[in-house]
């Protein structure tokens, strides 16, 4: 009979080394030389019989060669960058068939560029086929640039993606984004980036992936200082309590910051030592603990952990910031986190008896079904803490529990402390009985205490300024309080001495001769302040901008001009938020041009005025002769003076000028360094200016001769 088929390709890109290990290239694409496979087999015949499978490459810049490898399948791979289309037709070739064929179905595979390393100018040094060996030819000052695409560790037993930065200073590795149609580095039982004894290095714009699920790290680091990770995002799959970190450190100094982590058990472990930064964060659906900080406690520490937005999944064992035994006379702070839906604790200090650690400005909340809570709000546990400043509602059994020995010791002043199931809005478990009174080691004053139906207060010194009862401005609906900055409790409420946070989400887009900036609201900003300049240290110019979210700066050169925005109330100016860095004018990268070069001729041992003439140069603009710098005196739009580097060698040298804003310029051949041979044109009397003349020219070798008058002449 004649049977009905319908076709549905699929392209799957695999390991090649026996793991099985898979990944969707319509989603991520490939990477040039790796191997990947065409799938027909999914196809269905409606009635019993044999099917044949044609595949065909219909689009791209390459013809690459299908080899059939299996039912329905064929395995190809392509080194030309760019997007490949395939065709797939299936036909019923059972007995009494007439051959009837599906519709053609497509698939699309996007082959990414190769991995490309940039010099501290922005200049291309090189390509490179594989992540690894960028790693390593890499120099201080270096950026190794991840195109877009799927980056699985260990691809095709060639080390692809491997990425082991060890000893290395001064680099940055980045990708093309952490979100879809970015980059995505994924790791197969074993860590995915490896920084060890390092030095200043950053990792930013990428996502990674637990492709195998053997729980070993996204990003580990060990014995390294100067450590940011930025913009990078962490998905798992398992959530069982053996899952790795999306980040672990020991021994090492590190900023984490802008990034998400998502369905993982614990994103960050920072552990033995170490000055730490975790910022501007958002987690989401963690399991266990998503900051756990386990003994940094070698004098030097400090951690700041502030600005993050950390959501639980109210089961399990979710503690949200977890800090083991600190030497907290270093700054040790969590503030102006918002913590939401825990089924554990949101803040548990544990053994801080050493200093204190700074618990400010945090929101934390859960709801009012007490089942589903089973930790409080902050916990302290023979720790010494300063709690201000925050918000605490809704936790179960209670909003702050303090339990410690004779070093336990806590101010308390300035909170909502709002509503918890059957415990107390303080709770100190233990008296600090080393003086004579032994007076509670909890001091508590100036805050908002209601909802609890143990009351207020258990074992602790109660000063004045609080309240005890619901306030008008707090309709306690949880709502409320499990929102993100800007919520109507955060609009209200005016803690006595809390400053504003620093605004979040900044934009800056550039215009012509201006630069528009946007954020988001701060719940509590009475007005705003933008500052900006041409350097990230220092902002010598300001604008007070009231209540207004947008603003354009206007009058601006076309130069790199970096932003930031404050927020301003009664109590002060908050802190800035991170620098963007913009050029305006749209955007557009200048097109420096360069006609000619005086003189063209430079003697070995000289130092000698040089001339370059042209179009679209800035000021700030950057010349080299070859690899060597040249000094700059002066410059305008078409015209640059410069003086060359002492001890040239002899040799014929590329001309490369790069404007601020990375717009370059490159003449190949454009100037010779020759050696005296004992006669200059303007002792000889060969020529009587610096300008080349045929005599001039005759002290070359005659091969270089020839080179140098076809660059002369075309100059001229």
């Amino acid at each position: 009979g004649m049977g009905t088929v319908t076709t549905k390709p699929i392209a799957i890109g695999y390991a090649g080394d026996n793991t099985g290990a898979t990944y969707d290239l319509a989603r991520f694409g490939v990477n040039p030389g790796i191997e990947f496979r065409l799938y027909g087999d999914m196809s269905i015949n409606f009635e019993p019989g044999a099917l044949s499978y044609t595949w065909t490459q219909v689009e791209g810049p390459a013809d690459l060669t299908l080899t059939p490898d299996g039912t329905g399948t064929v395995r190809t791979k392509a080194v030309t960058p760019g997007i490949y289309k395939f065709q797939l037709i299936v036909k019923d070739n059972s007995a009494g068939a007439i051959g009837v064929a599906s519709e053609p179905a497509f698939v699309t595979v996007q082959v990414h560029g190769k991995v490309v390393l940039l010099d501290s100018t922005g200049a291309e040094r090189g390509r490179y086929q594989h992540l690894q060996a960028a790693i390593d030819a890499a120099r201080a000052g270096d950026t190794v640039q991840l195109p877009a695409g799927y980056y699985l560790r260990g691809d095709s037993g060639d080390k692809t993606s491997t990425g082991y930065i060890r000893g290395k200073s001064n680099l940055t590795i980045t990708g093309a984004g952490a979100d879809a149609g970015g980059t995505v580095f994924a790791f197969r039982c074993d860590d995915g980036l490896y920084i060890e004894n390092a030095r200043d290095i950053t990792v930013r714009n990428m996502a990674f992936a637990d492709a195998d699920d053997c729980g070993y790290d996204a990003i580990q680091i060990e014995d390294s200082t100067g450590i940011v990770i930025d913009n990078i995002a962490m998905s798992s799959r398992s959530l069982n309590p053996w899952s790795g970190y999306a980040v672990y450190a020991e021994f090492s100094d590190t900023v984490i910051k802008n990034s998400r982590f998502e369905y993982m058990n614990r994103p960050i472990e920072l552990s033995n030592c170490g000055r730490h930064t975790v910022a501007n964060n958002r987690f989401t659906a963690v399991y266990g603990t998503s900051v756990y900080a386990d003994e940094l406690e070698c004098g030097y520490d400090s951690l700041t952990i502030e600005n993050n937005v950390i959501d639980g999944r109210l089961t399990g064992n979710d503690t949200a910031i977890h800090i083991y035994n600190p030497y907290a006379y270093n700054p040790f702070v969590i503030r102006n986190n918002i913590i939401r839906n825990h089924y554990h604790t949101g803040i548990y200090v544990d053994s801080a008896d050493e200093g204190f650690v700074t618990v400010e400005g945090n929101v934390i909340s859960g709801n009012r079904n007490w089942l589903w809570h089973d930790g409080y709000g902050i916990e302290g546990n023979y720790s010494s803490l300063e709690i201000r400043k925050n918000i605490v509602w809704g936790m179960n059994p209670g909003a702050v529990y303090l339990n410690g020995g004779n070093y336990n010791y806590a101010v308390i002043e300035n909170n909502v402390l709002a509503y918890s199931g059957y415990g107390y809005g303080v709770e100190n478990s233990l008296y600090d009985c080393l003086n004579s009174s032994c007076t509670p080691a909890a001091v508590a004053r100036n805050n908002v205490v209601y909802g609890h139906s143990n009351g207020p207060w258990y074992r602790v010194d109660v000063r004045d300024g609080n309240i005890l009862a619901e306030p008008g401005f707090v309709d306690g609906d949880g709502a409320d309080f499990n929102t993100v900055a800007g919520s109507p409790v955060t609009d209200l409420l005016q803690l006595p001495g809390m400053r504003p946070g620093a605004p979040r989400n900044v934009q800056a887009e550039s215009l012509v001769g201006a630069v528009r900036v946007t954020f988001e609201r701060v719940g509590n900003a009475a007005s705003y302040k933008v500052y900006w300049g041409t350097s990230a240290d220092s902002y010598p110019q300001s604008r007070d901008i009231g209540r207004e979210r947008v603003v354009t700066i206007d009058g601006l050169a076309r130069t790199p001009y970096y932003f930031a925005v404050a927020a301003v109330n009664d109590a002060g100016e908050s802190d800035k938020s991170e620098a963007l860095i913009v050029t305006p004018d749209g955007g557009r990268q200048s097109e420096p041009a360069v006609f000619a070069v005086t003189p063209p001729v430079l003697y070995a041992g000289d130092v000698t005025w040089m001339t370059i003439t042209g179009s679209d140069f800035a000021a700030g603009v950057a010349v080299y002769v070859g690899d060597y710098g040249m000094t700059v005196t002066s410059v305008t739009e078409g015209e640059i003076v410069v003086v060359p580097p002492d001890g040239l060698p002899v040799g014929i040298y590329p001309l490369r000028v790069i404007n601020p804003d990375l717009g370059k310029a490159w003449v190949p051949e454009a100037i010779v360094v020759s050696k005296h041979d004992g006669v200059r044109p303007e002792e000889g009397g060969c020529a009587t200016s610096a300008t080349p003349t045929d005599a001039a020219f005759m002290l070359l070798a005659p091969a270089v001769w020839l080179l140098l008058r076809r660059r002369y002449m075309h100059l001229q």
